[in-house]
């Protein structure tokens, strides 16, 4: 009786110290798949942690992508923001956000986040699925690059802005 009360015993540690192991290893195989993070609140669409644009650009901006939304539905957020941690890429920080704050419809997943960090030097557009069949990451990376960019070294973030969402828009439509 106690032969197999140990053996049990055995098998049951043996059995724990197997999971534990294989939790860890999916845990370093994909680090971002289950951080534990406190996001910062939604402030609208236009949410700039970063104070890189005045109280009027973004009511420009916000009243321009809220007219979008009620026309077609379509959610666009701007982020700005100085730190990602404990994230290691702007995109799956981005993706993790607006998953987080619930950005646009989930059953038609058409939504974009125009995300920026001065403080990074990085500018992402992340989609949604549906979304990602107009504006293709190829199409965002040019967008980025031609609307956005040439602005932003100049620190003009709402021109910058402003034309991505018209390039953005026009394509989408």
């Amino acid at each position: 009786m106690k032969n197999k009360l140990l053996i049990c015993i055995v098998l049951l540690m043996g059995t724990l110290s197997c999971q534990n192991l294989i939790n860890n290893t999916n845990k370093s195989d994909h680090p971002e798949a289950k951080i534990s993070v406190t996001f910062p609140s939604p402030q609208g669409w236009v949410n700039d942690y970063e104070r890189l644009l005045t109280p009027m650009e973004r009511a420009v901006l916000s009243d321009k992508i809220d007219r979008y939304y009620q026309k077609t539905s379509r959610a666009i957020a701007v982020v700005s923001i100085a730190n990602i941690d404990p994230y290691t890429t702007p995109k799956s920080y981005t993706l993790a956000l607006t998953t987080h704050w619930g950005v646009g419809n989930k059953i038609q997943n058409n939504s974009l986040c125009l995300f920026l960090s001065k403080n990074l030097d990085t500018t992402v557009i992340a989609t949604g699925k549906e979304t990602q069949k107009s504006i293709t990451d190829s199409i965002a990376q040019q967008i980025i690059s031609t609307k956005m960019l040439p602005h932003f070294k100049y620190g003009h973030y709402a021109k910058g802005l402003n034309n991505a969402i018209d390039a953005l828009v026009k394509v989408w439509e």
